[in-house]
């Protein structure tokens, strides 16, 4: 379990000193309750700004979630989601076989786990920071960049400007 917090705490620090990565909290405070914190992104390491920006006492329930088609790909990878950040990895491939995605993601939130989420993956072209995440029946907190989406891939927000900080807007009810 060690070296999981060891390598936490170094994945955070790296984030932050790369990007400047900090918590702007604009309409909601960092409270211990259970929130789906959503945003786009661009880059399969976007929900490591959110993360490393959360409180420790937020961050240590707090999982991403993330494509297993993806993050399972390698040992490494597969640890890292699995053990650092205590994932929840969906498959993006419907199967009959396969555990429902939004099983897996209902089961992390009984546990009075939050999730990071990005719903709508690169799809957003819109103009809109972000668009409204629908039937959640939890705060729901929207995460951008500031002026800017953290990652919608016309408007890369920390490719840009530096620092990053990351907005945690006030949660839909």
């Amino acid at each position: 379990m060690a070296i999981e917090r060891l390598t936490a705490w170094a994945v955070c620090g790296f984030a932050r000193a790369l990007t400047g990565a900090r918590a702007m909290w604009k309409g909601c405070a960092p409270v211990a309750e259970t929130r789906v914190y959503y945003g786009n992104h661009s880059s399969h390491a976007d929900f490591v700004l959110i993360w490393a920006a959360l409180p420790v006492s937020l961050r240590v329930r707090t999982r991403p979630v993330a494509g297993a088609d993806y993050w399972g790909t390698s040992r490494l990878r597969r640890w890292l989601m699995h053990e650092v950040f205590r994932a929840v990895l969906i498959d993006r491939v419907p199967s009959n076989d396969r555990v429902d995605p939004v099983a897996r993601m209902a089961h992390a939130l009984e546990q009075d786990d939050s999730l990071i989420l990005f719903p709508e993956g690169t799809r957003n072209t819109t103009d809109e920071i972000l668009l409204p995440l629908a039937k959640i029946r939890l705060p729901s907190t929207p995460a951008t960049g500031v002026d800017q989406s953290i990652s919608t891939p016309a408007r890369p927000a920390c490719s840009t400007r530096w620092p990053c900080s990351v907005v945690l807007r006030k949660p839909t009810p």
